[in-house]
C-alpha cells in the first residue's frame, strides 16, 4: 500500500555529533586505549 520514498537531501545530511564522537571513542578502545568519558547518562 505504501511504497517507499527516498529523499536525497536526507541521505546527505552528516551523523549527529555525538554518534561520530561515539565512534572515535570505541576506535581508540579498540586501538587498547584508555578513554575517560566525562559525558552524562
Amino acid at each position: 500500500m505504501f511504497d517507499e520514498i527516498q529523499f536525497d537531501k536526507i541521505n546527505r545530511l552528516p551523523k549527529y555529533l555525538f554518534a561520530e564522537i561515539n565512534d572515535l571513542k570505541m576506535q581508540l578502545r579498540r586501538e587498547g586505549k584508555d578513554i575517560i568519558d566525562f559525558s552524562m547518562g
